[in-house]
């Protein structure tokens, strides 16, 4: 995403992006808040594996995976230290994990700031109208935090690929959305229905078999589409997207 012949829109739109994670993790790591182990690692655990279950997207530069579920979880149980770091890290693992093409170093740390801003937006919205309405329904209230959370991540990708492209953002963004959002609401709804044991380490094991329904069958779907398109269809071979 960024070497000697990168646009300079690009580089510095990029730039900006990792200023603001950098400033998310700082915060994050003077709060140093870890007080919940064993979800922690279990947490982890299961957003590793999820941003493994990657699927790449028609006619745009990335791929989208389940990795952001395993941030949801995070806004919704742990503090926000744990939350950036697991939104963190699952931005790395999904540049990482089986790339076509390996990746710089900038697209790592890009990705990582994405998920992490993300997570950020995700973690004030929910804690903060939590905590000040303490009467609403925080399903409501997560389903608001998940929206925040693909809008920042979206956006952010959808501007550096219509850099990339010199495509209108507004059509990149509308295409982007067209393919991820029926996986994203899907993924999203998961972390929903499972508020009925937060608090407990099992919650992200909960969630392992319907993530493995989610992405078969929404990977199937892909596959139909690619073949019904074939000839209209573009992949490339970048990892853009932190997802």
């Amino acid at each position: 995403m960024a070497d000697r012949q990168t646009p300079t829109s690009v580089r510095l739109y990029s730039e900006a992006v990792l200023a603001i994670g950098t400033t998310v993790w700082i915060y994050a790591g003077l709060q140093h808040s870890f007080g919940h182990p064993a979800l922690f690692w279990a947490c982890l655990a299961m957003a590793l594996f999820a941003a493994t279950l990657k699927v790449r997207l028609p006619g745009v530069e990335g791929t989208f995976s389940l990795g952001f579920v395993g941030s949801l979880v995070a806004v919704q149980q742990l503090d926000f230290t744990e939350a950036v770091v697991v939104g963190t890290l699952v931005g790395v693992m999904q540049s990482l994990w089986r790339p076509l093409r390996r990746p710089l170093a900038i697209q790592v740390t890009f990705n990582a700031a994405n998920v992490a801003n993300s997570t950020a937006v995700a973690f004030g919205a929910y804690r903060g109208w939590l905590l000040n309405t303490p009467n609403n329904n925080s399903a409501w209230l997560l389903l608001w935090a998940s929206t925040l959370f693909y809008a920042v991540n979206t956006g952010t990708v959808s501007g550096v690929l219509c850099l990339l492209e010199r495509k209108p953002l507004g059509q990149m963004f509308e295409h982007w959305c067209l393919w991820s959002f029926s996986y994203y609401l899907a993924g999203a709804l998961l972390t929903v229905f499972l508020q009925s044991i937060a608090g407990s380490p099992l919650v992200p094991f909960a969630l392992l078999v319907p993530m493995f329904i989610v992405y078969f069958v929404y990977r199937g779907h892909i596959k139909c589409r690619r073949e019904l398109n074939k000839s209209d269809q573009v992949f490339t071979d970048h990892e853009v997207v932190p997802r």
